[in-house]
């Protein structure tokens, strides 16, 4: 026990905890071995204990460069004293592994603290959303007993949660951990949230300072701050890569030239899709067919049509 002392003095607190955890894991692993039971190798082993008990990063760490305020023309500023927390969720179809990700703010927009979560699971988006509202809630910051909002991009598991007739099947079942879930109480509003590129389409000349403004913050700075965000836990994991969704030439494409070039060193492989426009339901119009609304962009794209859904993910 003397050398945990030693390692005690010495380290910061998330790093005595971390070294921790991997000990923990090397002498379970051994005692699953000698049992004759199935156990992990080396990077697997490590892997595994950064995904299933990941460090609570706080929002100074991870973004010293960051704005500590967001715009008001952007930020979605809950009632004064009621915090919030963003939830989403990753998924790789018809594949085992699902990413969660959480991000608590106050009602200036400052981030308090986030995370991120991996399951080796297969299961449907607004399950994988569900899980991340869960996994939200089990990592709420300790000294926070203010009421709060959840906000989701998952339109399919808000109703389920608001709904006054519950449903039937698997999403019901998470639906119904997270309500009965003790920080839950807590939540005042649970609401859904676009999590998807927006465009204004306009000639240079025509463009005001808002809707400038709204295109680079949405498509440019919001992946910009989430990656330096992610980047302790990457890196953390020796093996990670991030993927970006970019335009067929935006400025995106130069941000993932840039992150491949500098993150290569801490074992982050960075690349980017770029598909242009891509029918899903923020393309839609009320009352205007898509492709009627949009009839001047396929004049300019080769294919002469939107991309669909499943094209992109099986790139990604």
């Amino acid at each position: 026990m003397d050398f945990l002392v030693d390692f005690r003095q010495k380290l910061a607190r998330e790093e005595f905890e971390d070294v921790i955890k991997v000990l923990w894991a090397i002498w379970e692993n051994r005692n699953r071995q000698g049992n004759n039971q199935p156990y992990m190798n080396g990077a697997r082993l490590l892997e595994w204990v950064f995904n299933s008990y990941p460090r609570e990063i706080s929002g100074k760490e991870c973004l010293p460069t960051m704005h500590p305020t967001a715009p008001k023309d952007q930020w979605q500023a809950p009632p004064v004293g009621t915090y919030c927390v963003h939830c989403d969720a990753a998924i790789q179809p018809d594949q085992a592994g699902v990413g969660l990700g959480y991000i608590w703010r106050d009602w200036l927009g400052n981030i308090v603290s986030a995370g991120m979560h991996y399951l080796h699971v297969c299961c449907t988006v607004p399950i994988a959303e569900a899980k991340a509202v869960i996994t939200a809630l089990q990592n709420k910051p300790k000294n926070l007993q203010s009421p709060y909002e959840i906000r989701s991009d998952c339109k399919q598991l808000v109703e389920e949660i608001l709904a006054i007739d519950s449903s039937t099947g698997d999403i019901q079942l998470v639906v119904n951990q997270i309500k009965r879930h003790p920080q839950f109480s807590y939540c005042t509003k649970f609401k859904h949230v676009n999590n998807a590129a927006t465009v204004v389409i306009n000639s240079a000349t025509n463009y005001g300072v808002e809707e400038y403004s709204n295109m680079m913050n949405t498509n440019v700075e919001s992946p910009y701050h989430l990656s330096q965000l992610a980047h302790p836990l990457l890196k953390a994991s020796t093996k990670a890569s991030i993927v970006f969704i970019s335009s067929i030439a935006g400025a995106i494409n130069q941000i993932t030239k840039n992150f491949a070039c500098e993150w290569a060193k801490d074992g982050i492989r960075t690349n980017s899709v770029a598909p242009w426009g891509v029918r899903t339901r923020v393309m839609e119009v009320e009352g205007t067919p898509i492709d009627e609304d949009f009839s001047a962009v396929f004049k300019r794209t080769p294919i002469l049509r939107l991309a669909e859904p499943n094209e992109i993910s099986s790139l990604v």
